[in-house]
This record gives structure tokens, sequence and C-alpha cells, in this order.
């Protein structure tokens, strides 16, 4: 049961406040949604709330308050951040202490700030005048104006203090406030968040589908799940108004650490369609989260045109993996088995599907990775893009052959080919065998084109009239096919850019992939 004089506490914190957004910084919201994350596996926390009061706001289970102010510096810091802050924080403090319902409130300045200057409280004289620092006097009655009156965020915080504040508790507030700051690299942080999760669950893990994957990748997984959890609660909708709206939004934000655990081991120990859909769509979130790390320098566009392809691509597998056929269809696009062995994945238990799914791990991001970067190409070709005019571009679903179910299939407007399919890349050094498993299923459906990446020597047009078992050191290049229907072309995707620090380029697609000739000179 929640406590309702916390519950009362929350309320009153929320009141007056506005919409809080973090999405002007894709990677600031990444990491405060990460931080929510660490707060829910500490084994004290009760429940947390995102975008509530403060950007993290956590209650344990002793009635003590963390609310948390996020701050994402990869660079210089703001000069005025910590004064700003440190305000902002004291009027939550106030609201929250008011009503009397929580055991303590810890305000907490979290930084992620590598490279940069060491963060310290300031000396209570400066604190004080940071405070005090009212350009105007307090224009409402009670805090419940707040919500009624149209105030800037100095005119609430003005008010707030006024009506509020007092020595004592700046002296309290002064002693209760903290700053966490971290110069860890981000990567580093996902990867031990990773590693917690698999120390929280490891006995869920024994004898689950997870067994598929190394300790780093389960981890890797997990978070993806758990980052999934802490998005739907920017997206729940209520089913009608209750008595008190405050009420209603406090427990749409709430997330429990009770059913956050449960969750993730329904996850590891059920074996139904939603949690294959759950768990690729975690591996989607493990893409973006690994594109954002080693692209640092990407513009606002393209970080924004990157985040709206990736929701889509979420709700897009929920659809295309919600039964057996769409799984297959989108398992034989990424697997690394053979055509035999495919051909088994719908006859396969739940449990193993799930199972198949995490074992080819890596030809799920390399499909993620070539299909975003050929998406975000299209969007940029357009010299007039409009993020809503323009949107379908960014949903995988406006590119994909409906009719053909045996393979995803896609069909850019601008290529040469009607039907192409994206494959996990093969890298020289392990590849003969992949690459001839991966010729063995697309034999039988036959795609036009193949995006292929990983081996940059194996390009051109080759003969779909060969048998697998004709293939012997590599794929053969052939220079005359008579019926077009039995050849296909074979990009080796040396012209798009997927790794680290690639992002930040622009193809234009018509020059080189979407092109029957090889820019780079080969036939």
């Amino acid at each position: 049961m929640m406590n309702k004089q916390e519950n009362l506490s929350l309320q009153l914190a929320f009141t007056g406040e506005k919409k809080r957004d973090a999405s002007a910084s894709i990677r600031g919201f990444v990491y405060q949604n990460l931080l929510a994350i660490e707060e829910l596996i500490k084994e004290d926390t009760d429940r947390v709330f995102c975008e509530y009061i403060e950007d993290i706001t956590s209650v344990d289970k002793y009635g003590n308050c963390r609310i948390i102010q996020a701050k994402y510096y990869p660079s210089t810091l703001s000069s005025n951040m910590e004064k700003e802050v440190f305000r902002e924080m004291y009027c939550q403090y106030l609201k929250l202490i008011d009503e009397g319902g929580l055991k303590s409130v810890i305000p907490i300045l979290n930084v992620f700030s590598v490279g940069n200057k060491d963060i310290s409280l300031p000396d209570k004289d400066l604190a004080v005048v940071w405070i005090n620092d009212n350009p105007k006097q307090a224009i409402t009655s009670n805090l419940s104006e707040l919500s009624t009156k149209k105030l800037n965020k100095i005119e609430r915080e003005t008010a707030i203090i006024g009506l509020c504040g007092n020595p004592d508790k700046l002296d309290a507030y002064y002693a209760a406030y903290k700053i966490d700051q971290r110069k860890t690299d981000l990567d580093e942080f996902r990867l031990n968040l990773g590693e917690d999760l698999v120390e929280l669950l490891t006995d869920e893990l024994e004898d689950s589908a997870f067994e598929a994957l190394e300790s780093d990748d389960q981890g890797k997984v997990l978070l993806g799940i758990a980052y999934l959890m802490i998005l739907e609660t920017f997206d729940r909708m209520s089913g009608g108004k209750g008595k008190d709206e405050n009420d209603e939004i406090l427990q749409h934000k709430e997330i429990k650490r009770t059913d956050f655990i449960d969750r993730l081991k329904h996850c590891i120990e059920e074996h139904d369609d939603l949690v294959i859909v759950q768990t690729v769509q975690s591996m989607v979130m493990e893409v973006f989260f690994s594109i954002l790390e080693v692209n640092s320098d990407l513009d606002k566009k393209k970080l924004q045109i990157i985040e709206k392809i990736v929701d889509n691509t979420v709700e897009w597998l929920k659809d295309i993996l919600s039964d057996d056929k769409g799984q297959y269809s989108f398992y034989n696009s990424v697997s690394f088995e053979s055509y035999s062995k495919v051909t088994k994945f719908k006859n396969l238990t739940v449990k193993k599907r799930e199972k198949a799914f995490l074992k080819c791990f890596s030809g799920i991001k390399s499909f993620m990775k070539y299909l975003w970067k050929i998406m975000m190409n299209i969007c940029l070709d357009k010299a007039d893009f409009d993020f809503q005019k323009d949107a379908k571009l960014m949903n995988p679903q406006y590119y994909i052959v409906e009719s053909e179910k045996e393979y995803i299939c896609f069909k850019f407007e601008k290529d040469f080919v009607k039907s192409s399919i994206i494959l996990p890349s093969v890298n020289s050094d392990e590849g003969k065998e992949k690459r001839r498993q991966v010729y063995s299923r697309m034999y039988h459906v036959k795609p036009e084109k193949w995006f292929m990446g990983g081996d940059a020597n194996t390009y051109g047009r080759y003969d779909y009239t060969y048998s697998p078992a004709e293939i012997r050191d590599d794929l053969q290049s052939i220079s005359s096919v008579q019926d077009e229907n039995d050849y296909f072309y074979l990009e080796c995707m040396e012209c798009i850019g997927i790794d680290n620090g690639d992002w930040k380029k622009t193809e234009v697609c018509t020059e080189c992939i979407f092109n029957k000739k090889c820019i780079r000179g080969k036939v």
C-alpha cells in the first residue's frame, strides 16, 4: 500500500510545476533515465518517479525521499548552473517538507561532466546570497495559487521562498544538499548498470534463454528492457480523470521497485510472443545507446532524426514480432544460420525462438545500424526535410514490401531494384562458412539485392542459378547473365559508415548503394 501521507507531500511538491521535458538534450534524457534505473536497482528503494517534481524522485522503504536533478555536460559546464539548481531544488525541498509526510528529503545535484572541474557545495554565505537573490517579492498568498497564476520560473521560486522559507529551513536544506559528480565514461556507466542487473537476477538467468549470451550482453539486453520500462512512464495514458488529477499523475509516473524486478523476471522466466518482442526491442535500445556513445559530435537534427527512427522501429517490432510468422521473416533476415536450420524456426518452442534471437544479437545490430543509416540519409537527402511532413521517411514500415512474408523485404524509392534485404555483416576472417549459410537462405527467397556489409572484397553481380553446394571459396562474381531473374546484386556497404564517428557523415545513397555502378571503380 502506498503511504497516503507520503503521497500528499509528493503531490504538494508537484503543485504549480510546469511540464518537465528533457528532450532538448537526447543524451541528457538517456542519462537521467539510466540514473532512474540505478535508483531502482538499489535494495532500499520503494518507488521511483521520472520527470515528477525533479528529473528523478526516489522514495525508499523508510520514507526518505531523494530528489535528483540530472545534468549532462559532455563538454563545458554551464556557468550559472550551480546557482540555478541550488535555488530550484530549495523550492522543491520546501514544498516536500511542508506536508510532513516524509522522513527526510535529500536534494541531489547529479552531474555527468567528464573532464570538467570538480563541483562542490558553495560556502554558507554564498548559498544564502543565491537563495535570497529575489528580484521580486512574493506575489501569491498560498501555494495552491501556483497552479492557477501564470508565473515564470523566477516568479514561482520567489513566491515559494517567500511563503515557505526561513533561515532554519535553509540551514536544514544546506546540510542535506549533496553533489554527485560522475566523471566515468557513459558507456562504462551503462556496462556497470548491466552488470548490476545480471547480479540482481543471477538465479533467474540460470537455465534461461539468456544463457545464449555472454554476461556483458546479458546485461545489455536487461538494461534495454529496463530502459523501455522507464520510457513507458512518459507514454502512459489514464483511463479517465480521477477525483484528484495530481494523484492520478503521481500514480502514472510511479515505478514500484517490486514491479520493476517482477517485470524483468517475467522477461527471463516466462516465454511468450510478448517476451520475444521486448527482448528484441531491448537489443534495439542497446544499438541506439552505442551510436550515441561513439558519436558525441552529432548535430541536433541528426540526433532527432535517429531518435524518431528508433522510436518507430520499437513500435514496428511490436507489430512484426507479434506472431511466429513475423518472427520468422525477421529471423530469416538477421540470422547467420543456414536455410535448413532457419526453416525449422516456426516449429520451435517460444523459449527456443527467443534463444535463437539472442544468439543472433550481432546480426540484429548490423541490420539496425544499416537500416537506420540508410533511412537517415534518405531524410537528409531532402533539402526541405520537415519532421512533420516527412514523418513517414523515419518509419521503417514505409519502406517494407508487405506482400513478402519470407523475409523483411525493402523497396527504397530511389533504388534501381524492387526488392532488397539487409543482411548481417560477415567479416572476411569469419566469413566463408557464414556467407555460405546466408546464401543458402537467399537462394530460396531470391531478393534482387543484398545489402551485406563486412567484407569489402566481395561485391558486384552474382548468379542465383548456382546452388549453395556449388560455392567453393566464396561467392564468385560473374560477367554475363542472360535472364535477369537469375541474378542478384551484392552491395558490400563499403560506402555507408556505421562505425565510430561515421554517423556525422551523410552519404548520398543514389550515388552509391542505390546506384548500379560501384563508385569505387569495381565491376
